[in-house]
């Protein structure tokens, strides 16, 4: 079984030049960066600003992804998903990712395969697989 636990905050796109590099920072912050992965369309980056130890029940994960033409978008409150544990189906034991919402659209980036997945409600809008993924 794979729990979502889903917040909603959403920051619009902001357009950037092409040539902008994209890196693993966020509004030149010092952020942990939880991954870093590229798909055929996007370069997208998870930053943790939750407390160390409430990694599991922490809203402050950050979303950013750079498009081909070096769009910005980014999504904040997301949360980790993860499997629980069998023996009490309440702990969590696996990571399965992070899963952000804007709207009824989903954004879910696998861990540890840097998969993005968009859904809304149970119709799948768009899976691409990484090329890379940077832990």
């Amino acid at each position: 079984m794979i729990t979502f636990l889903l917040a909603l905050s959403f920051v619009p796109f902001q357009a950037s030049t092409a040539n902008q590099q994209f890196d693993c920072k966020w509004d030149d912050k010092a952020l942990p960066c939880e991954m870093k992965t590229t798909t055929a369309h996007y370069t997208i980056a998870v930053y943790n600003k939750c407390k160390e130890g409430t990694e599991y029940t922490c809203r402050d994960y950050v979303y950013t992804s750079v498009d081909q033409k070096g769009r910005r978008f980014t999504l904040q409150h997301g949360r980790m998903a993860y499997r629980v544990c069998p023996y009490d189906n309440i702990t969590p034991c696996e990571q399965q990712g992070w899963v952000f919402r804007n709207g009824n659209t989903e954004y879910l980036v696998r861990y540890p395969t840097g998969t993005l997945e968009v859904r809304q409600g149970d119709k799948l809008l768009l899976r691409e697989e990484a090329i890379s993924v940077e832990p």
